[in-house]
Order: structure tokens, then sequence, then C-alpha cells
């Protein structure tokens, strides 16, 4: 769209899920919550390490479920690259991972898996 702000990734400003984002069964249908399979076909050669990043209240065990829902769907045992930072105020944690996926396909499936989390205030 014309005038409509991307971030540095490329991916438009909107394309973010926040809390007040759908439901994952109506994030399926509404792609526009999420990068279109083409767009990330056309951004990346798979397989390839990508980058997710899982910002969340910093409640018990925020980092962990964030890592299991990404290694659930890998289907792996091992947990992948991983950082974290909390906010100075210590409310919030953001959990960076960078798991190798196999498609774009995967890569959307991962980010619904993270979205349906308890506790998400935003995934990008």
């Amino acid at each position: 769209m014309k005038g409509e702000q991307r971030m540095a990734s490329g991916f438009p400003a909107r394309r973010f899920f926040t809390r007040n984002s759908p439901t994952v069964s109506e994030s399926r249908l509404m792609a526009g919550n999420l990068p279109s399979v083409e767009l990330l076909e056309a951004t990346h050669q798979f397989p390839c390490v990508y980058a997710f990043k899982a910002i969340g209240l910093s409640t018990d065990c925020f980092v962990g479920r964030v890592l299991t829902a990404v290694r659930l769907e890998l289907n792996e045992d091992a947990e992948p690259a991983f950082s974290t930072r909390t906010t100075a105020g210590g409310k919030h944690t953001s959990v960076t991972v960078e798991p190798e996926v196999e498609s774009a396909v995967h890569v959307i499936a991962i980010y619904l898996r993270i979205h349906q989390l308890e506790g998400i205030v935003m995934v990008f």
C-alpha cells in the first residue's frame, strides 16, 4: 500500500501481532495479520535461520513457554538459539528465538503457535 509504514524487516507495521489481535483460528482466516508466504519466500532462502521475537509479561515460565512452543513446532528436543531481555521495570520480557525453519509455511505455523501463549503482548 502506498504510504504504508514498514519496519526494517520489510513487513508492514500492521502485520505484527498485538494483544488485541484475533484468535488463532481467526488469524488463519485473516492472512493480513501474518507475513504472506509469498513475501517470506521472496525475502528468505529456505531452509534458513529465522528470528522470532515475542514480548510478554514477566510471569512464571514465559521464556520457557515460548521456547517450548517453538520446539514443538520444530519437532525437536533441543532448544533453538535464543536470547532474553527484561524491561528496566521488570514488567515485560522479550525472547528472541532463532530456529532453522524449513519453509515459509513453517514460519507462519510458529507465529501462530507463539501467539496463542498466555501472557503474549506482541510477536514479530
